[in-house]
């Protein structure tokens, strides 16, 4: 029977003179933002202390300066972040939305108040697509792009570019036009092509650009 050399045995791990603060990645200042709005929501704007987010992030306090000036440069930080919720009204003492009980409800009312149209306005909307494509003889750069404006005083941009591809999905399975069965995505030539169609008698179109790469 061949002899069957010992494994060796497992060598034991030596100790990194390195402290194990260096050996991490680094933190950024959102990383402070984050960890002091948390602390906030939770516990309340007394607790946003250096020591106590040093502490939480297992770093020095020496950390912290290398990103803010003191306490109220953090503050005014995670206000700023904020602000748009403050904007939206989402942070103020007035009272809920009549009949608004979940905060998605809530949210609504609040961006309805604040974000609706203005008499004349409207939505823009643009959509670039880029491609790089590999062929047996040539490579080539390919960007679609599409830009649409919503009608005012009538459906949006967002709405159209959303709706109008699944309606008029709807309205070719009806017709009978696509007879595919199950669950299909969009990638299907007889799903794609007459909906593409029909969207460009709408107006929504995408301009095509080959480059040679």
């Amino acid at each position: 029977m061949p002899a069957v050399p010992a494994r060796n045995p497992p060598r034991r791990r030596a100790k990194s003179a390195v402290p194990e603060e260096a050996t991490r990645s680094p933190l950024t200042r959102e990383s402070w933002i984050d960890a002091a709005t948390e602390v906030l929501v939770d516990q309340g704007i007394d607790h946003v202390r250096v020591d106590v987010l040093a502490g939480q992030l297992q770093v020095t306090r020496g950390s912290f300066y290398w990103h803010f000036r003191d306490r109220e440069d953090l503050l005014r930080a995670v206000l700023q972040r904020w602000r748009p919720l403050a904007w939206l009204g989402l942070l103020g003492d007035d009272p809920l939305p009549a009949g608004a009980h979940a905060p998605i409800e809530i949210l609504t009312a609040r961006m309805l108040e604040r974000m609706s149209y203005a008499p004349g306005e409207r939505d823009l909307l643009v959509l670039r697509h880029e491609f790089r494509a590999e062929f047996p003889d040539r490579e080539a750069r390919i960007t679609s792009t599409m830009v649409d404006f919503g009608i005012p005083g009538g459906d949006s941009s967002m709405s159209r570019t959303v709706g109008l591809p699944a309606a008029i999905g709807v309205k070719l399975i009806l017709q009978g036009k696509i007879r595919l069965t199950g669950v299909q995505t969009p990638v299907v030539p007889e799903i794609y092509e007459p909906v593409l169609t029909e969207l460009e008698e709408l107006g929504l179109r995408f301009d095509e650009r080959w480059e040679t790469a």
